[in-house]
């Protein structure tokens, strides 16, 4: 009987330690700004599962754009070359996706990299050449969504390569996107909640 017990005791255990999915967590990431469409035709939260930020359509949002990004201040970043990588997913293809890297004021320089493929996770990277001017107010960087679908991103990193590093092709981007506010530097890279 005392096993009985006992063993009952132990399935009761297990039971409560197992791990459960953790819930999504819809919200913008501290340090992050959103497209204006975000919250009307578009989603962005944190997904535990995927151990990243995802950006989704909400019903059909036409050639609605929804933007994650951050924008800094540039001073630190002028005439250098510049490449932004993360680490994306995309499910189900979407109309657009775009990783991109701005410099915004001045002539705008823009470097995109555009996809729609990658249904497990893959690196992408954008590089900028000499991009950040001293005429540029703002340096905008983050992952877009035109269409419908579904796009996680995590491991975000900004790097200043090496002035021997060769120079970028700057790539112009394909999707609209609006000005953000402005912060000192790079935050909350790892897109936590």
């Amino acid at each position: 009987m005392h096993l009985k017990a006992l063993l009952a005791c132990a399935a009761v255990a297990a039971a409560v330690n197992l791990p459960l999915g953790a819930a999504e967590q819809p919200g913008t990431p501290p340090g992050w700004t959103v497209s204006a469409t975000v919250g009307k035709q578009y989603e962005v939260g944190y997904d535990p599962k995927e151990g990243a930020v995802y950006l989704r359509s909400v019903g059909d949002p036409g050639d609605a754009v929804g933007a994650l990004s951050q924008s800094i201040d540039p001073a630190a970043y002028r005439h250098k070359n510049l490449m932004l990588s993360a680490e994306v997913k995309v499910d189900p293809e979407p109309g657009r996706v775009e990783l991109f890297l701005r410099a915004s004021g001045g002539p705008d320089t823009h470097s995109g990299a555009s996809w729609n493929t990658p249904k497990e996770w893959a690196p992408i990277t954008v590089q900028m050449g000499d991009g950040v001017t001293d005429a540029t107010t703002a340096l905008d960087y983050g992952l877009a969504i035109q269409g419908r679908g579904r796009v996680w991103i995590r491991n975000v990193q900004l790097t200043v390569l090496p002035d021997t590093a060769r120079q970028a092709h700057n790539v112009p981007l394909h999707l609209k996107l609006p000005a953000e506010p402005i912060v000192p530097r790079p935050v909350n890279l790892g897109l936590r909640p």
